[in-house]
């Protein structure tokens, strides 16, 4: 073909879970949601709610379901899930703002010692990663099966 073409992409892999968050007040249908990113075998990790008219809301919406230890123990659920099953990836984790990153700082610490016998934990700020310290703040995390 001679004809000049304009470059593509192929699509991103993408995994999806859903999970119900309930309360008195409402059910918001969670979505957690692994995309590839531009490193081989690493998954960036994002929670959204799905709009009643079936859209997905962006990471920044507040349910205010007064669940959110269950929500990020889901999560974190999901995640060893997704890691049992693709043995070769890492997820990187990293909370939208300042409260969404300490939630996840303080859940990884609290299932710390669980986890640490079967995944391996990093923590990272900016751009320097290193393993997990427990207790210690970072702004990012990634998790791979051992």
């Amino acid at each position: 073909m001679d004809t000049p073409v304009y470059r593509f992409y192929g699509p991103v892999t993408e995994y999806r879970y859903h999970f119900l968050s309930l309360s008195i007040e409402k059910e918001v249908v969670k979505i957690v949601r692994f995309s590839e990113t531009k490193v081989a075998d690493t998954y960036n990790l994002v929670l959204l709610d799905m709009m009643a008219d079936g859209g997905e809301s962006n990471d920044k919406t507040e349910t205010k379901n007064k669940d959110m230890n269950v929500v990020l123990a889901t999560v974190m659920q999901v995640v060893t899930d997704f890691l049992d099953k693709n043995l070769d990836c890492f997820v990187h984790i990293e909370g939208s703002d300042s409260k969404r990153r300490r939630g996840y700082q303080i859940l990884i610490n609290r299932e710390y010692d669980r986890l640490i016998n079967d995944y391996i934990i990093f923590g990272g700020n900016d751009n320097k990663k290193e393993v997990l310290e427990k207790g210690k703040t970072y702004s990012y995390f990634i998790i791979s099966k051992r």
